[in-house]
């Protein structure tokens, strides 16, 4: 008589020497094909004895699609050390951006990916401390089916460009003192219809051993009450640009809290022709944007996260995330900022260090005695 449960350790037993000697996609792929096909006896032992009869009229090339569901699972299951599952370990082997080419054929045997198994992929990432591999895997189409909404399926269905971001880390010895930071080219295809559709654009990249969201929001998308953000900045008395949009910076669940102090910064586009539009200083779009005196970035949880969310918002001197206001100039149309094919590009600069003072931009400075309230996410204006 079949036994699945012995079919289970068989087949986690390949998946676990795979792991332990992975040398090229081919050799993922067959060992892959064979652990489902090794499975597709067992699913028709196991419809058999539910007393399911359609089993009989099952062809072989359903029996082999349920063979690689259960392998799925199988793949997806935190059976690894640390109640972890196979891709976290493969991932933390890789040793550069090409080991994804080895990863995908796990990635597509994993198809559909759970919500756990997302975590993993990203905390495999934070802990390598490597955003190439992040960026590779999460535009793969399994990771894609997982996150992209449907808009956003229709938005990338009309192109192969997807979110770019590349990062560049070191270490800043000003002052004496060695503070961590990082720079991150970003370009966002489609940006004014994508922000137009659906208010918020959201870009996930690794930098120093930490995962960061920078976040577009209409101002409507701010997570605070909207009258409770006018009511702030009345009493700043900030010069406020007419249609305001937002940019903000997060840490994600799984990563280390840490002070930090940034800009971003937009630059005119290319023109068609290629040549570089006259670029003067006060056609950059440069804004300010860190965390309080003596207060800390904390991470925040995703919503696809099944991990239980520590409340931060009653913790001293944390903040969930900080954030800035541009005008509407980059989202009207004809914008300067705006590439012929409704592409965004910008740079973040950050530094991991407190500040002493509070955040200066192109908007009037908030006065230091203006200390928002501790249990609400910080508006650095």
């Amino acid at each position: 008589m079949p036994d699945f449960s012995s079919a289970e350790t068989e087949v986690l037993s390949k998946i676990y020497s795979l792991l332990e000697d992975i040398t090229s996609p081919e050799k993922v792929t067959a060992i892959l094909a064979q652990c489902a096909e090794d499975l597709n006896p067992y699913m028709a032992f196991l419809m058999r004895s539910a007393g399911d009869s359609s089993w009989t009229r099952v062809s072989e090339d359903e029996r082999r699609a349920q063979g690689r569901s259960v392998l799925s699972t199988l793949l997806q299951k935190r059976s690894m050390p640390g109640n972890r599952t196979p891709l976290f370990h493969a991932i933390i082997q890789a040793k550069d951006r090409n080991s994804s080419e080895i990863l995908s054929p796990i990635l597509a045997a994993c198809r559909p990916l759970t919500a756990s198994t997302s975590t993993d992929i990203r905390d495999a990432c934070i802990i390598i401390d490597n955003n190439e591999m992040f960026q590779s895997l999460r535009c793969s189409a399994e990771y894609e089916d997982h996150l992209l909404s449907d808009s956003e399926r229709l938005f990338f269905s009309k192109t192969e460009k997807r979110d770019a971001i590349e990062v560049k880390a070191e270490i800043s010895n000003s002052q004496s003192s060695n503070k961590p930071k990082f720079t991150a080219d970003f370009m966002i295809p489609m940006f004014q219809q994508r922000m137009r559709e659906s208010g918020k654009l959201e870009l996930y990249f690794v930098a120093q051993g930490r995962m960061w969201c920078l976040a577009f929001r209409n101002l409507e998308g701010f997570p605070q009450p909207r009258a409770h953000l006018w009511t702030r900045i009345r009493n700043r008395k900030v010069s406020v640009p007419a249609n305001p949009w937002s940019v903000s910076l997060s840490l994600v669940d799984g990563s280390l809290p840490t002070p930090v102090e940034a800009t971003v910064s937009i630059s005119p586009a290319r023109s068609s022709s290629g040549g570089r539009t006259s670029v003067n200083d006060h056609d950059l779009e440069i804004v300010g944007l860190s965390t309080k005196p003596k207060h800390q970035l904390v991470p925040t949880r995703l919503e696809s996260d099944a991990k239980t969310k520590v409340d931060d918002r009653r913790q001293k001197r944390t903040q969930r995330e900080i954030y800035a206001l541009f005008d509407s100039s980059v989202l009207s149309s004809g914008s300067m900022y705006i590439t012929d094919d409704g592409s965004l590009s910008g740079k973040v600069e950050a530094i991991l260090a407190d500040v002493s003072t509070g955040t200066k931009q192109k908007l009037k400075a908030v006065a230091k005695d203006d200390v928002p309230d501790n249990d609400v996410s910080s508006v650095c204006l």
